[in-house]
């Protein structure tokens, strides 16, 4: 085994997990990792720390998406620290749709999706998991996505149908049951509007610190 077959078998298995139609999970993907450092006669610890050094942001990534996976709870510090000030973050617009941004403690950060109209819905993402499946399910359902198409998160389930002959986006979170649904520019408004707002470097530096916190779910 080379590895340049270990790079190109790694790539083709994140780009089949990409896709929303994938049926399978893998299993054991760090199996050979584990068995180098639990089997092998290693020089010491200053050598393998050196020698993942260059790793370590995203081996950081996995282990604590493993934690949460196990405890369900992110990797923070232990014991009270004074609150750090942290500007407030701007509310974004797109087509009548609005994004609003809320700080907690540690580096939570929680969503606001207020639909159109004066009495428009309101609908709360966070914390950090049911924000990125939500993000994950908008990228997977393309504006111009043909049906039937189908979401089923650990937070989510959402599919794309037709009714005549327009088509539709529709989710619900599992916790609650509650549906709605989008005409395709209205999804593509959506869609706009959280990438507008993961370019404001206010929301990114928080969205990295949160990496670090759960992994990359």
């Amino acid at each position: 085994m080379t590895p340049e077959l270990v790079r190109k078998t790694v790539a083709e298995t994140v780009r089949r997990l990409g896709n929303p139609a994938t049926k399978w999970t893998p299993t054991l993907v760090a199996r050979n990792l584990y068995a180098l450092l639990d089997d092998e006669k290693l020089a010491g610890a200053a050598a393998l720390n050196e020698a993942l050094s260059p790793y370590w942001p995203v081996l950081w990534r996995v282990a604590a998406r493993g934690h949460y996976f196990e405890r369900r709870e992110p990797v923070r510090e232990s014991g009270r620290r004074e609150p750090v000030y942290q500007p407030a973050i701007p509310s974004l617009k797109e087509d009548g749709y609005t994004l609003s941004f809320a700080r907690g403690e540690a580096n939570e950060l929680s969503l606001l999706l207020s639909f159109p109209g004066v009495r428009g819905p309101m609908y709360p993402l966070g914390p950090y998991p049911m924000v990125a499946e939500f993000r994950a399910m908008l990228g997977a359902f393309a504006p111009k996505a043909k049906p039937p198409q189908h979401w089923n998160g650990e937070q989510f389930y959402g599919y794309v149908t037709e009714r005549a002959s327009e088509t539709e986006f529709w989710f619900r979170a599992h916790a609650n049951g509650i549906a709605f649904g989008f005409s395709g520019d209205e999804w593509k408004a959506v869609r706009e509007l959280f990438r507008k707002a993961w370019d404001v470097p206010e929301v990114r530096t928080a969205w990295d610190a949160l990496t670090l916190d759960y992994g990359e779910l």
